[in-house]
């Protein structure tokens, strides 16, 4: 192998699919970046046996070959090479030269034949906004479990319906969803559920239009120059659409200031005595007082709002602002019912489209199961 790379393209390359490597991998050699130059192009490669990352980059290939360098290694090497100098990497027997301006770094390659084969990629199945996708993806996967016991809740579901691509996430306490519009290829629907951190992280950055395809066991997104593929974590997964189908049953609902009433939320919750004491919300007169008693200490922050019933309510801090927040507007509606039943947030007055089966082509919903109040 012997390759010349624009510094810029090789440092976004190898910098993005390094998200892919594991942590603790159970055979050295995925702690590796698997490099394959050939033509006009190099392709950047990280598999876990569950994930992978492909990044493709322009290349002067003046002798093809593949290689597999450490991974982490390499990532810090490129990042810290100058912006102005072109890279040059040559392979010598077992050790693959990185050349930079004054800058020369020489690596030992790991064992090509001990890495397993990637994936093949699945068909794909339809196209959406690649940075609204990763949006979605975030507000969702604030709602996945941390519980490996539990595979199906530490996922996000992705599913597609008609014109819209879901995509929704619950750890039995709360339940995200986001609905975009989704251009399909084909009439065949998918319904997978893939890990929420790793989609998070290996969706960052894309731009442009992503193509998304699936089979029963692999989820593939695509741009131009990157393709990542997820193997599900489980088959199964909540009646998410029925869950929140109760839109006319809530008989509360008070319009917030999204930013003011979060940071009301966290301010007041610095006074709990414990991680999750909750909040309480009074709704009366016109206002919403935040509050927090414990023995020790007690917090109160009052704030003018509109709101139709009165009602009291106590949820868990985070979920609250991680419900908040997910909306990305300036205000949000929150609707409720009864103190022990769930309340729904979403985008303020103007901040959904109306259309569609889900109440709209982009819709945000987030559901929360309150704290029981004592008596």
């Amino acid at each position: 192998m012997k390759i010349v790379l624009d510094p810029t393209d090789l440092r976004d390359a190898v910098t993005w699919a390094a998200r892919a490597l594991p942590a603790r991998p159970h055979i050295p050699v995925l702690t590796g970046l698997v490099l394959d130059a050939g033509g006009d192009r190099l392709t950047v490669a990280a598999f876990d046996t569950s994930t992978s990352a492909r990044a493709t980059l322009p290349a002067d290939v003046a002798a093809p070959g593949r290689v597999i360098l450490p991974g982490r290694v390499l990532a810090e090497i490129v990042k810290a090479l100058p912006a102005d100098q072109p890279v040059h990497l040559a392979l010598d027997g077992t050790e693959a030269t990185i050349v930079s301006g004054r800058s020369e770094f020489g690596l030992q390659t790991l064992p090509a034949d001990e890495y397993p084969t990637l994936p093949a990629v699945p068909a794909a199945a339809g196209t959406v906004d690649a940075a609204e996708l990763h949006n979605a993806i975030a507000q969702t996967a604030v709602a996945a479990s941390n519980d490996v016991t539990l595979p199906m809740l530490t996922g996000i579901l992705v599913e597609t319906k008609s014109g819209q691509i879901a995509l929704a996430a619950s750890d039995r306490y709360r339940l995200a969803a986001r609905t975009l519009p989704w251009q399909p290829h084909t009439s065949d629907r998918l319904r997978i559920v893939a890990h929420a951190k790793t989609l998070t992280a290996l969706t960052k950055g894309l731009t442009g239009e992503a193509t998304i395809g699936a089979d029963e066991n692999l989820l593939a997104v695509a741009t131009g120059t990157r393709t990542i593929t997820l193997r599900a974590v489980d088959t199964q997964f909540p009646e998410w659409r029925k869950l929140l189908a109760q839109a006319d049953a809530y008989t509360v609902s008070a319009e917030l200031p999204a930013q003011e009433f979060a940071d009301a939320v966290r301010r007041v919750s610095l006074a709990a005595a414990r991680e999750h004491t909750p909040v309480r919300l009074t709704f009366t007169a016109g206002a919403v007082t935040v509050r927090v008693n414990s023995d020790e200490t007690r917090a109160a922050e009052t704030l003018e709002v509109k709101h139709s019933g009165d009602i009291e309510i106590a949820f868990q801090p985070l979920y609250l602002t991680d419900a908040v927040t997910g909306c990305k507007t300036k205000t949000v509606t929150l609707r409720m019912t009864e103190p022990a039943k769930p309340a729904l947030v979403t985008p303020g007055t103007g901040g959904e489209t109306s259309g569609g089966e889900d109440g709209g082509e982009q819709v945000y919903r987030h559901l929360l199961m309150p704290v029981r109040l004592a008596s």
